[in-house]
This record gives structure tokens, C-alpha cells and sequence, in this order.
């Protein structure tokens, strides 16, 4: 799947992601070249005033409520982005999740 656009671009990147198939994909189709931030909170940027939070299944299930404190981290940047993995399991957290959200001006994607 290609994802065209750039050719290349920087992209922080969580160390929690490293890895992963998202950043795989990002290296193989984009050349984008990836720096990979150990103790950053936010798991993308790429750009100073843009964040990126990603709350996977089971970070939203095992850590309920620890996210709370990621989501505000976000208000720091210009732009700020949520994606959400809405499950059957995390469905009963979205609203929560979607609140805070919100009350932070956050723009919330529910994957």
C-alpha cells in the first residue's frame, strides 16, 4: 500500500513504537527518515506544533485513566490529533476518552 506524497520528512517517533508496523510502513513507502524520541509523550510528531497520540486496545483497557495526563500533553502543540482504537472492548471508555478530549480542543479519530 502506498501512501505517496513526500519523498522525505521528519518524523519523531515514541520510543514505544519503534518497531512497529505503522513506522515499518512510514520507512519502506515514504522514506521518511525516523528519530526516535526515548522520553517524549506525545507517539508522532512531525513537526514542532504538530502532536500525535495514539491509545491502542489494550493501553486504553490496562492503563484506564493514565491516558488522561497524555491527552493533556497534547494542548502544548498548535495542531494536536487522538486516534482512538474503538473496539467492542474499549467502546464503554470512548465517551470518557471523548470528553477529555474535547475539554483539552483535541480532534479525536476513532480508529
Amino acid at each position: 500500500m502506498a501512501l505517496g506524497g513526500t519523498n522525505y520528512g521528519n518524523l519523531e517517533v515514541s520510543k514505544l513504537h519503534e518497531g512497529s508496523p505503522v513506522v515499518d510502513l512510514l520507512r519502506q513507502e515514504r522514506k521518511v527518515r525516523v528519530f526516535v524520541q526515548p522520553e517524549q509523550q506525545v507517539d508522532f510528531s512531525p513537526s514542532r506544533d504538530v502532536g500525535i497520540l495514539y491509545l491502542g486496545e489494550d493501553e486504553i483497557v490496562m492503563k484506564s485513566g493514565e491516558w488522561t495526563s497524555r491527552l493533556m500533553t497534547l494542548t502544548k502543540f498548535k495542531r494536536s490529533f487522538v486516534i482512538v482504537e474503538k473496539t467492542p472492548v474499549t467502546e464503554q471508555y470512548f465517551n470518557t476518552i471523548q470528553m477529555e478530549a474535547a475539554f483539552g480542543s483535541l480532534s479525536l479519530q476513532p480508529l
